[in-house]
């Protein structure tokens, strides 16, 4: 993994987690996350048509079935993490549902042969930051092994969301690896990284365009939402953010051999999510907190060496 991969991936993570508090600040819904879509194709627009319409035409059907399945995989992880966070504990769903992949990629990576599989030590590194994650949530060490605090509906939508980042995760690896082999398809690593991110919102936005308007409560929250101006601005803001974080990871993609290393690297997320509501939040810290800090960093190197 080369040093400018993770350079991208952990400034990626910054963007990441800061699109998240925002998330977490305003009310959580699949609404919010369809906003955040829009705000990201009309912008857009313009450098995407004015630039790539001839590539459209002349990628493969492989290609577009993989876009309309990473969509797919996109909505459920809006879905999941939006009612993981509306129905519990933040502080467990996120590190969960971050933390998931990171077993769930290798094993899918591996089953179906995609790329050249991480060494030993580094898929011990993996193991060592889900550790992690997992330990750094909680108050007290008593709580990671108590199981009533992971019997919530909470807790199983950021499983669903954990499945579906497993999911478009290998997908848009695959799919950028079709369109290095398309000879019309853009081929500088930022611009397949755009033109591939457009697409997939395209994408995200005709799966969650109808869970919206269908369901009443998003219907009515994207009556409420859409007249506001302070809604519409944290959503203008999260958009740029969380694009601007997938761009990184898009671009990153390019410089490795198996996606489950990007997957570990995003999880600096978590550590800077948690020092961030230390120092701006003044929140506790406590012994899991810094034991799971400790963890991830161990775990991070032994991923970035090995």
């Amino acid at each position: 993994m080369t040093l400018f991969a993770i350079l991208l991936i952990v400034i990626s993570a910054v963007a990441h987690a800061s699109w998240n508090l925002i998330c977490k600040a305003k009310a959580p819904s699949a609404t919010f996350f369809w906003m955040l879509t829009l705000f990201t194709l009309i912008p857009g627009a313009p450098v995407f048509f004015s630039r790539y319409t001839d590539a459209l035409t002349a990628l493969p059907l492989p290609f577009w079935f993989l876009m309309i399945a990473t969509g797919l995989f996109q909505t459920g992880y809006y879905i999941g993490l939006a009612n993981a966070y509306r129905l519990g504990e933040v502080s467990i769903a996120y590190p969960l549902a971050r933390s998931i992949p990171l077993l769930l990629t290798p094993l899918v990576t591996a089953l179906f042969a995609l790329g050249k599989m991480p060494g030993n030590v580094a898929l011990c590194g993996m193991g060592i930051i889900f550790c992690g994650g997992v330990i750094l949530p909680h108050s007290c060490f008593a709580d990671v092994v108590n199981w009533r605090k992971y019997l919530n509906a909470s807790v199983l939508f950021a499983l669903g969301a954990a499945i579906c980042i497993t999911g478009y995760t290998v997908i848009d690896k695959e799919g950028l690896r079709i369109m290095e082999t398309c000879a019309a398809a853009p081929h500088g690593k930022l611009d397949a990284a755009f033109f591939f991110l457009y697409l997939e919102n395209v994408a995200i936005g005709l799966w969650l365009t109808p869970y919206v308007l269908i369901y009443g409560k998003e219907r009515q929250q994207l009556k409420e939402q859409i007249v506001s101006l302070k809604s519409c601005s944290y959503a203008l803001l999260a958009a740029f953010l969380c694009n601007g974080a997938y761009l990184l990871i898009l671009w990153a993609m390019q410089f490795v051999d198996n996606v489950s290393y990007i997957q570990a690297f995003r999880q600096f997320s978590i550590p800077l999510g948690a020092f961030l509501g230390i120092l701006l939040l003044h929140e506790k810290t406590t012994k899991p907190k810094l034991a799971g800090l400790i963890l991830i960093i161990i775990g991070l190197i032994l991923v970035a060496k090995f």
